[in-house]
């Protein structure tokens, strides 16, 4: 990978994202909410689909698919009815923006003043640089663990590139909402509430974990088919569930993609995003059942579910990471850019 074209190439694609997102925000002020709006928008979506493709690096790429060919489109999408979080007038075209663009989540009173709070519902996080620091350390600390990966059994390797990819995410996310936070002056949720605290599997996938993802999959897939389903048999929560996990697959299918170029098979992210969606569908249909009156204490069930996410991940989608040697990949990158910024200084 050559870094100075990477860089260009970086600068190129994201010019490029903003000049769409200005012609879509433009294109609210002219034309109304509805079919007319949407086809005016499917140029945009179809450029966003394939543009980030055109970076090969892991640090620039994969965050811009994950940002623009998902979130984007998504909420593009979503903004082409009168929905979701660009849907709002009274954002400028500098806030439309950075909401398009970036994995930010507006922060709403979800309970009103009339209203108590759910007993269970995990109080959200707040956003600080102290949080990045803290992420970025035990990143860092990560990272000196796996280059002892020759002297690591190949489970225990996978193990640890699990932990890297969940606090990588976590470190991206919050830093891009520390920052995002400061540029719209409007209050953001943290993308993740501490998820080895979920009691359910409703709970971490719902509420804790990566709230940038749930909350535009609940706008853009659960929340309509959820709407239109037959309400018969609980079919609406079934398909819903079903859908959202289906798609969320697909989405991270995509980012396989990215990463391995078709050089390897993939579809392990499928199948660990669809294997929750089941379990999460068993999950609501005993809660139901038993009338939410059986509950193990958090302090054991928490380790539970959070570990079982991170099993079910190493067994199904972190082979598919293994192959496209990310660690390795990663670690090049950062001593390439390290050698360019030592030759500007």
């Amino acid at each position: 990978m050559m870094v100075e074209g990477e860089i260009n190439n970086f600068i190129m694609v994201w010019s490029l994202v903003f000049t769409s997102v200005s012609y879509c925000y433009a294109i609210t002020k002219i034309i109304p909410r509805g079919k007319l709006r949407l086809v005016t928008f499917l140029p945009i979506i179809c450029i966003f689909l394939f543009l980030p493709f055109n970076l090969h690096s892991i640090h620039f790429g994969l965050p811009t698919v994950f940002f623009i060919t998902w979130l984007a489109n998504f909420k593009i999408l979503l903004l082409a009815f009168g929905k979701g979080p660009l849907s709002d007038s009274s954002l400028s075209m500098f806030q439309f923006g950075i909401v398009a663009c970036y994995p930010v989540v507006v922060q709403k009173n979800k309970h009103p003043k009339n209203k108590k709070p759910k007993k269970d519902y995990p109080t959200k996080q707040n956003l600080s640089i102290l949080s990045c620091a803290k992420k970025a350390i035990t990143l860092g600390f990560l990272v000196y663990i796996a280059s002892y990966k020759d002297h690591m059994t190949e489970k225990v390797f996978s193990f640890i590139i699990c932990l890297y990819v969940i606090v990588s995410l976590d470190l991206l996310l919050t830093t891009v909402a520390v920052i995002g936070q400061f540029l719209l002056g409007l209050e953001l949720e943290a993308p993740f509430n501490q998820p080895y605290l979920s009691n359910s599997l409703k709970e971490f996938w719902g509420w804790r974990w990566n709230s940038v993802s749930t909350t535009i999959l609940r706008a853009t897939v659960f929340d309509p088919i959820v709407h239109h389903a037959p309400p018969a048999f609980g079919l609406p929560l079934i398909l819903g569930l079903l859908s959202t996990f289906l798609i969320s697959g697909a989405m991270h299918e995509i980012l396989h993609y990215f990463l391995s170029r078709g050089k390897t098979n993939g579809g392990g992210m499928a199948t660990f995003f669809i294997l929750h969606g089941f379990l999460l569908m068993i999950e609501s249909v005993l809660k139901k059942r038993l009338n939410n009156k059986w509950r193990l204490p958090l302090i054991i069930i928490g380790p539970i579910i959070y570990g079982f996410v991170i099993y079910t991940f190493m067994i199904f989608a972190s082979p598919d990471l293994m192959q496209c040697d990310v660690y390795d990949r990663a670690i090049q990158e950062w001593e390439a850019f390290g050698a360019v910024f030592r030759d500007m200084v």
